[in-house]
């Protein structure tokens, strides 16, 4: 299967502060070529850092950059390395294309799995963006104040006995 996206991969503002906020699992956009293969459960998107927007909306007023992931970790996970792990059904990982929700249940409906054509389609189409931009604002940051620093903003239930 092929894979495009014309939605917005994410979302920048570029601020005047040495600060870059990087919020990767805000997203909560799923492509309908691909919420038509997600579980029941994992259509709710249940490991999404909802709120985070608002809760770092202090960050504008420091004057920090922000940009925002706006899909679903679950089409891609733009805080996992590009070459991570392969995604394949039963991992207990979470890659950069995953299959599993933090509770350990399937994300996709029997068949459903991204192959790894259209997982290399998903990665060059919204990862490689993500982190251009953010390379690209790293050094502009770095340029202008000598010093850049990159914090990565997330969220995480309090219960996740697959973690802790």
């Amino acid at each position: 299967m092929t894979f495009r996206t014309t939605h917005p991969v994410f979302r920048f503002r570029e601020g005047d502060a040495p600060l870059l906020l990087s919020i990767p699992h805000s997203g909560t956009y799923v492509p309908p070529s691909i919420v038509t293969r997600l579980t029941p459960e994992a259509r709710a998107l249940p490991d999404t850092d909802f709120h985070l927007d608002e809760l770092y909306r202090f960050a504008l007023n420091l004057g920090s950059s922000v940009i925002m992931a706006t899909h679903s970790r679950y089409v891609i996970d733009v805080n996992r390395p590009p070459d991570g792990p392969n995604v394949l059904q039963g991992e207990r990982v979470t890659g950069v294309c995953p299959v599993e929700t933090f509770d350990g249940h399937p994300i996709h409906e029997p068949g459903g799995y991204p192959d790894i054509d259209e997982i290399d389609a998903r990665r060059e189409a919204i990862w490689r963006p993500y982190h251009a931009q953010l390379a690209q604002e790293m050094q502009r940051i770095h340029q202008r104040h000598g010093v850049a620093v990159l914090w990565d903003a997330h969220s995480l239930r309090s219960k996740l006995p697959r973690y802790f």
